[in-house]
């Protein structure tokens, strides 16, 4: 499902209205972990999420979130935080609530996310390389690096870092790209 701008407005206001309700920032991590679990169990059952979201079942929704939180083992606040979502018809932003929530995480803790996507597997030395390298750029230690590499052959080389927002593109297609464009325009 594409996420609207209102959407990603929304999972912000409710992922930061839970995360300031906690009692530390140590707590948010299990509170992610809680709403994860419960976002598993919905895939596995489409007609779980059509009961939550659907508000033709809308006198039975309470007595199911009930249920799942406590086959889930949720806290007190998740499974008062679910039902709200239900009640609110806002089941369908969990995912986002849950990103909203990791990125509140990391700034309250200092963390940068970084999201790596290469070409080809790396090994660990040129890992650690790219560690240090991106530790650097982002003048954070490298152990405050929320680092993911995924593998893209059809980058045909090299590799794409995003941080943040901000995209630094290494990739061979890349380039070759910019040369292809800057041929074009001189012919």
């Amino acid at each position: 499902m594409k996420s609207s701008i209102r959407n990603r407005a929304l999972a912000e206001r409710y992922a930061s209205a839970l995360v300031d309700s906690l009692p530390k920032v140590e707590a948010v991590g299990g509170a992610i972990a809680e709403l994860e679990g419960l976002v598993v169990a919905i895939d596995a059952s489409p007609d779980l999420l059509q009961v939550l979201t659907n508000p033709v079942f809308a006198g039975d929704r309470a007595e199911i979130v009930a249920d799942v939180t406590a086959i889930l083992k949720s806290s007190e606040l998740i499974r008062r935080f679910v039902s709200l979502l239900v009640e609110r018809n806002r089941m369908l932003i969990l995912p986002e609530i849950i990103g909203s929530m990791k990125a509140l995480l990391r700034e309250r803790t200092g963390r940068v996310e970084v999201e790596v996507t290469a070409a080809q597997e790396l090994s660990e030395d040129q890992q650690k390389a790219l560690m240090a390298k991106l530790a650097a750029m982002t003048e954070k230690a490298e152990d405050a690096l929320d680092l993911t590499i995924e593998v893209d052959p059809s980058l045909w080389g090299g590799l794409r870092a995003k941080i943040g927002s901000v995209v630094y593109d290494a990739s061979l297609r890349s380039q070759l790209e910019q040369v292809a464009s800057k041929l074009r325009k001189e012919i």
